[in-house]
C-alpha cells in the first residue's frame, strides 16, 4: 500500500508539472549559488512537524511520512484518512528533531541571499519562471497563480525563499518544478505563519520559525510542513515527504563541451600501432557477430574485477559514432554481484561527452582519468548513456538508453543480443581494451561493430586486475601453414610420420612455403580434376578481401590417415601467413587427428578453450600459443554428410562423435576474425546447399584441461588448467615403452590444489608413446591427450633393400651432467641392394633438438657394412649436400665420440651445428647385388667438451631404487636394494647439472637412507647411489 500511494502521488505531482505555461510574463536568473546539503537530520523522515503545538487533520487525507509534536496534541489521522508512516508525540525521537529542525533552521538562515530584490509576490495568473538561487525578502510573500521553479537541467539545484514575514497563496495556486528541479532542494523559511489557501500545490519544505502553518482543504504537498512553535493544520490533503530524486556522481567539473577539468597531465601517449592493434580487433563495419562472436558468445568477463589494492585509470582512444555519449561506471561486491541494473547515484560519470574534438566534444587520443582506488574484491561495472549528452543545456541526461557491461541490465528482450561491450586484454601494455557498441542491438541500424566508443583500462599495479577471462587484442602474428597440420603425435603413426618427414626433408618438400605453393582459383582448380568435394566449401580470399589464398594440401597424409580426401589453403597478407584450413573428409567416423591434441605436448600451449556460437552453431575455439611465443586461434569442426540434411558436431574428444561421413575442418589464424571468415564461408556453403543443423550441448568442454607438456627423464610433466577448483583428477594411461612394445595400463587419482594454474607430475618410467586422460569426479567430460617420443625408423624402397628384423629396446641411462640422452637403442638386420637408412627423429613431431651447447655425438654400434652417419638440421639443405661422416665396419660393438665439425657436406665443408631434427646411419649398397647388413646402435647421444667424469661409480648395471614420499616438500626415504652401511648420493636435474652430492648414514636396517633436499626447486630429479661395495642404483624423485 505504501509503495502505491508514493506511485499516486507522483503521478499527481507529475501530472500537475505537465501544465506548464511557456510564454510567462516575469523570469529571474541571478544565481551564483553554490549547491549546499541542508541537514534536517531525523527531521526530514516528519511529512507534519512542530516544536510545540497541535497537530490537526480535518477531512480525508493520504499522506507518506511521519506525523509528529513535541509538546502538543495529534489528531485526526485515523481511518479513513490514510498515513503511510508513524504518528510520534512527546518522546526521545520528537526532542531529537526538534533540535535537528532548529538547526537546520539556522543553517538556512546563515546562507547568504543572492537575489535581494524580487517583490513579495511569487507567481502571477500568467506564470512566472525563477531560477536557481537564495531569494530573501524583507516582507511578508505571497504566492499567486502559477510559479515555475526551473533547475536548467541541473538535479541538484536549490531554492531557498527566506522570508521576513508571514507566506501566504491564494487559493488554486500552483508550485511546479521544471527541468529537473527537486522538491528536496526547495526550503520556505517565514519569520511568521504560513497559511497556504484550498487548492494550493506546494513545492519544498515550508517552515514557520516560528508561526503556525496550515494548508487549506484539498491541496496536495510534494514537501514537508513545519513549525519550530505553533500548531500545524491540513485539510484534505494529498501529500508525501520529498523523494530524493537519485542523481549521477561525479569525478569534477567539466567545460562546455563535457570535457572533464580533471584529465590527468600528461596524457598517454597512444601510438598509431597502438591503434592499428585496435581497429584490427574491433574493425569498422565487420560485425563482432559474424567476426568475432567469441566477445560475446564464450563466456568472457565484461566488467573488471580487481583482486588486490589498486589505482584504476580509463584512457579515451576513439569514437565512432553519431552520438554524443556518456561513459560512466559503478562497483559492487565481487561476493554479491549486483541482481538489478544501479541507480543514477551509484553511477559515476568518467567521460561527460564521449565526442573527439571537431566531432561536438572537446576529448583527444590519449585523455585520461583516475576513476579510484579500490579495493580487493571489488567488481566495476561499465554503463554507456546512449546520446544523453546535451549540446543546448551542457549537462549529462538520461539518453536514449543505458547500456550496461552486465548484458542483464540491457534493454534488449533476445538474450543473444544483450551484449553491448567488449573487454579484451593487452598484457604487453598491460591495459585492458574496452569497446561499445551504443545502438540497441534489435534495432536494424546497429552494425554490431563494438567500436563506437573506445576506451582502455589501466591500473597500478596491473596485476592487480583479474586476467583469466577477458578476450585477446588481435596482433598481426605468422602462423603455420596447413601443409604441416593434421597429425597429432600418439604412437600408431608415429613411425608413419617419421618416415613421412624424413621423406620431406631428403626431397626438399617446400609446400608449406608462399613461393611453391599455388594460387587458389576454383576454376582453374576445377577445369583439371573432379576429384575434389572441398573446393566448393573453403574461399579464395579472406575477411579483407584482399588477402591471397595459396594451396597448400599436404597430400602426403592419405594413406597414413583415415582422410579419403584432403585439401588445405594457406591465406596471406602481403607475405604473412595469417590464417589456413585444412579439410579433409573421412568415412564412418571423423578426421582423428586434432591440432589442439596434438600441439600442447609439443612445446606448444593451450591458453585457453572456449565454446563459440556463429550463425547459430556451437563451435569448440582454442588458443593455442606456439614455441615461438606467436599465438593461433583455431577453431574445429565436422560436417555429417551422410543425411538427408547436414549436421554440425564439434566435440573435445573423437569418441563422442557418431558414427558417418564427414567433412572435417580445422581453421587456424592470428585473428579470429581471419578465421570466423573461413568458417562462416563453410557454413553458409552448407546452409545454402542442403541445411545445416546442430544441437547445443551443455559441458560439452573438461573443466580441468592439459595446457601444455612435456616427458622427460621417466615423468610426465602436464601444467594443467583447474578451471573449477578441482581437488582431485583421475589418470588414465596406456604405455608403450617402445615403437614395438604393447600398451600397459596405468590407473591412479591425483589430488589438486584448486589453483587455477598448477603443475602434475607423472612418474610413467621410460616410455616411448602414452595415450592418456584426465577426468575430475564433477565432470562426465574428460581431456584426452596422446603423445610419443621421437621415433626410431626404417627408411628404404622395396626393390633395393629387405628387413628381416627390426628390434627396438630401452636402454640404461646414466644421467650424466651435460649429456644429452635419447632413450631407446634399434637394430636391424636383412640384405640391401641399394640403400636403408635407420633414423632416430630427436623429439617428438617435427621438432628440433638445440645442441648449442654440445661439441659431440657419442653412441656405440655394430656393423657387419660401412655406415654413412647423416645429421640432418632445420634447414633447406638438399640430401645430396647431406652433413655426413662415414665410419668402417665392426664386427663387435664399438664407441665412437664423433665432433660436430667432423661432419661435412658433399663439397668437404663443415657448417656450425646449432640443432639437430635427425640423425640417419645409412648402409649403402653397390645398386647391383643383395649383400647382407645388420646395424645395432645403443647410447645415443651429444655431449660437450668438458662431460662431467663418471669414475667415482661403478660402470656394473645398475638396479632401480624406490623412495617415498613421492613426491616430497623436503625429505624422503630412500630403499635399498641390498644392505649398506652408507651410501654416497649425487642429485641431477633435467638438463644433467649436479645439484647435490653427499654421504650418508643408512638406519639401523642397512637398507633406507633418508634424504633431505638442500632447498631444491619444484620439479623431476634423477639421482645416482653408490653403496658400500661400489655398486651403482638409479632413481627419480619429485620435489613439490
Amino acid at each position: 500500500m505504501k509503495k502505491f500511494l508514493l506511485i499516486l502521488l507522483s503521478t499527481a505531482i507529475t501530472s500537475i508539472n505537465a501544465q506548464k505555461n511557456q510564454s510567462f510574463g516575469n523570469t529571474y536568473d541571478r544565481s551564483t549559488l553554490e549547491t549546499t546539503e541542508i541537514d534536517f537530520g531525523s527531521v526530514a523522515n516528519f511529512i507534519l512537524f512542530t516544536g510545540a503545538g497541535a497537530v490537526a487533520n480535518t477531512g480525508v487525507s493520504t499522506l507518506t511520512g511521519d506525523v509528529g509534536s513535541n509538546v502538543g496534541a495529534i489528531a485526526g489521522f485515523g481511518a479513513p484518512s490514510v498515513l503511510n508512516g508513524t504518528v510520534e508525540s512527546a518522546n526521545a525521537i520528537t526532542a531529537q528533531a526538534k533540535t535537528d529542525l532548529s538547526a537546520a533552521c539556522v543553517q538556512l538562515q546563515n546562507i547568504p541571499a543572492t537575489i535581494t530584490d524580487h517583490g513579495g509576490i511569487f507567481g502571477s495568473i500568467n506564470g512566472e519562471t525563477i531560477y536557481p538561487g537564495v531569494y530573501a525578502v524583507a516582507a511578508a510573500v505571497a504566492i499567486t497563480g502559477t510559479l515555475t521553479l526551473d533547475a536548467q537541467g541541473d538535479p541538484n539545484a536549490m531554492f531557498i525563499f527566506k522570508i521576513t514575514g508571514a507566506l501566504t497563496s491564494v487559493a488554486g495556486t500552483k508550485v511546479i518544478l521544471a527541468n529537473g528541479a527537486s522538491s528536496d532542494n526547495v526550503y520556505w523559511i517565514a519569520v511568521g505563519a504560513v497559511a497556504l489557501a484550498a487548492n494550493t500545490t506546494m513545492i519544498g519544505t515550508a517552515i514557520g520559525y516560528p508561526g503556525a502553518v496550515s494548508l487549506g482543504a484539498g491541496g496536495v504537498l510534494d514537501g514537508r510542513l513545519y513549525a519550530t512553535v505553533g500548531a500545524v493544520a491540513i485539510n484534505s490533503t494529498l501529500g508525501a515527504v520529498p523523494v530524493t530524486i537519485p542523481s549521477y556522481n561525479y569525478l569534477g567539473e567539466y567545460t562546455s563541451n563535457g570535457t572533464p577539468l580533471y584529465l590527468e597531465n600528461p596524457s598517454d601517449v597512444i601510438s598509431v600501432e597502438t591503434q592499428e592493434m585496435i581497429s584490427n580487433s574491433l574493425p569498422e563495419s565487420y560485425p563482432v557477430p559474424d567476426y568475432n562472436p567469441q566477445y560475446i558468445t564464450s563466456g568472457y568477463d565484461t566488467d573488471i574485477k580487481i583482486d588486490a589494492h589498486a589505482d584504476v585509470w580509463v584512457t579515451f582512444v576513439k569514437e565512432g559514432a553519431g552520438y554524443k555519449n556518456v561513459l560512466g561506471y559503478y562497483t559492487y561486491d565481487l561476493d554479491s554481484p549486483k541482481n538489478i541494473a544501479p541507480t543514477k547515484d551509484e553511477i559515476t560519470i568518467i567521460f561527460p561527452n564521449v565526442s573527439a574534438l571537431g566531432s561536438g566534444g572537446g576529448l583527444q587520443v590519449g585523455d585520461k582519468v583516475k576513476i579510484g582506488t579500490f579495493e580487493a574484491g571489488t567488481g566495476i561495472g561499465w554503463v554507456l548513456l546512449a546520446n544523453a549528452w546535451s549540446s543546448n543545456e551542457q549537462t549529462v541526461g538520461d539518453g536514449l538508453w543505458k547500456l550496461y557491461s552486465n548484458p542483464n541490465f540491457n534493454p534488449e528482450s533476445n538474450k543473444a543480443l544483450k551484449y553491448h561491450n567488449v573487454l579484451l586484454a593487452d598484457p604487453e601494455n598491460e591495459r585492458i581494451i574496452l569497446g561499445f557498441e551504443d545502438i540497441r542491438r534489435d534495432n536494424p541500424s546497429c552494425d554490431q561493430d563494438f567500436n563506437d566508443a573506445i576506451f582502455y583500462v589501466t591500473a597500478n599495479p596491473y596485476e592487480a586486475i583479474n586476467t583469466n577471462n577477458f578476450a585477446d587484442i588481435a596482433e598481426a602474428n605468422v602462423v603455420t601453414s596447413a601443409n604441416d597440420g593434421g597429425l597429432e603425435s600418439n604412437g600408431d603413426l608415429a613411425s608413419l610420420i617419421a618416415k613421412r618427414n624424413f621423406k620431406r626433408d631428403k626431397e626438399g618438400n617446400s609446400f608449406n612455403k608462399k613461393d611453391a605453393q599455388s594460387k587458389f582459383s576454383k576454376t582453374q582448380l576445377k577445369s583439371k580434376t573432379n576429384t575434389s568435394s572441398l573446393i566448393d566449401y573453403l574461399p579464395e580470399t579472406g575477411m579483407y578481401k584482399t588477402e591471397t589464398a595459396k594451396v597448400s594440401s599436404p597430400t602426403d597424409l592419405l594413406g597414413i590417415t583415415n582422410a579419403k580426401e584432403i585439401f588445405s589453403v594457406d591465406y596471406y597478407q602481403g607475405e604473412k601467413r595469417i590464417s589456413a584450413v585444412l579439410a579433409t573428409t573421412t568415412e564412418g567416423t571423423i578426421y582423428d587427428h586434432s591440432k589442439i591434441i596434438c600441439d600442447r605436448l609439443n612445446n606448444s600451449s593451450l591458453e585457453d578453450i572456449r565454446t563459440v556460437e556463429t550463425r547459430g552453431h556451437q563451435i569448440i575455439s582454442s588458443k593455442i600459443k606456439r614455441a615461438t611465443g606467436e599465438i593461433e586461434y583455431s577453431l574445429s569442426f565436422s560436417v555429417k554428410v551422410d543425411g538427408t540434411e547436414n549436421e554440425l558436431f564439434s566435440f573435445w574428444n573423437i569418441d563422442q562423435y557418431p558414427i558417418g561421413n564427414y567433412q572435417n575442418f580445422q581453421i587456424w589464424g592470428s585473428s579470429f576474425s581471419q578465421v570466423f571468415s573461413i568458417a562462416n564461408f563453410i557454413i553458409d556453403k552448407h546452409i545454402n546447399q542442403t541445411g545445416l543443423i546442430s544441437n547445443k550441448v551443455a559441458s560439452v568442454l573438461p573443466n580441468v584441461f592439459v595446457k601444455s607438456g612435456s616427458y622427460s627423464n621417466g615423468v610426465l610433466k602436464l601444467n594443467i588448467v583447474n578451471k573449477t577448483k578441482e581437488t582431485a583428477i583421475l589418470f588414465d594411461g596406456n604405455i608403450a615403452q617402445t615403437e614395438v612394445s604393447k600398451h600397459n595400463n596405468v590407473k591412479s587419482t591425483f589430488s589438486l590444489s584448486g589453483n587455477y594454474n598448477e603443475v602434475l607430475y607423472i612418474e610413467t618410467g621410460v616410455l616411448f608413446d602414452i595415450g592418456f586422460s584426465l577426468q575430475t569426479s564433477n565432470s562426465a567430460q574428460k581431456d584426452a591427450l596422446y603423445l610419443a617420443d621421437g621415433p626410431w625408423g626404417l627408411d628404404y624402397l622395396k626393390e633395393f633393400a629387405t628387413v628381416d628384423e627390426f628390434k627396438i629396446e630401452v636402454g640404461e641411462r646414466a644421467y650424466a651432467d651435460d649429456v644429452y640422452e635419447v632413450d631407446r637403442s634399434a637394430s636391424a638386420t636383412g640384405e640391401v641392394k641399394g640403400n636403408i637408412n635407420l633414423f632416430r627423429h630427436l623429439l617428438p613431431g617435427d621438432q628440433t633438438l638445440d645442441v648449442a651447447d654440445y661439441d659431440f655425438v657419442d653412441f656405440s654400434i655394430m656393423n657387419n657394412q660401412a655406415i654413412e652417419i647423416v645429421i640432418m638440421q632445420e634447414d633447406d639443405r638438399a640430401w645430396e649436400n647431406r652433413l655426413r661422416y662415414t665410419i668402417a665396419a665392426n664386427s663387435e660393438e664399438k664407441v665412437f665420440k664423433i665432433a660436430f665439425n667432423d661432419f661435412k657436406d658433399a663439397e668437404g665443408t663443415t657448417v656450425d651445428i646449432a640443432n639437430i631434427k635427425t640423425i640417419v646411419f645409412s648402409v649403402i649398397g653397390d645398386y647391383t647385388n643383395y649383400i647382407p647388413f645388420n646395424i645395432a646402435i645403443k647410447n645415443l647421444s651429444f655431449t660437450s667438451q668438458a662431460v662431467l667424469s663418471m669414475d667415482r661409480f661403478s660402470t656394473e648395471k645398475k638396479a632401480k631404487l624406490m623412495n617415498y614420499p613421492n613426491p616430497f616438500t623436503q625429505s624422503t626415504t630412500i630403499k635399498l636394494p641390498v644392505n649398506s652401511e652408507f651410501i654416497q648420493i649425487q642429485v641431477f636435474d633435467v638438463i644433467g647439472r649436479i645439484v647435490d652430492y653427499k654421504k650418508l648414514d643408512t638406519d639401523n636396517s642397512m637398507n633406507k637412507v633418508q634424504y633431505n633436499a638442500p632447498n631444491l626447486k619444484s620439479g623431476i630429479y634423477k639421482y645416482l647411489l653408490k653403496d658400500d661395495k661400489n655398486k651403482s642404483h638409479s632413481g627419480t624423485f619429485i620435489v613439490n
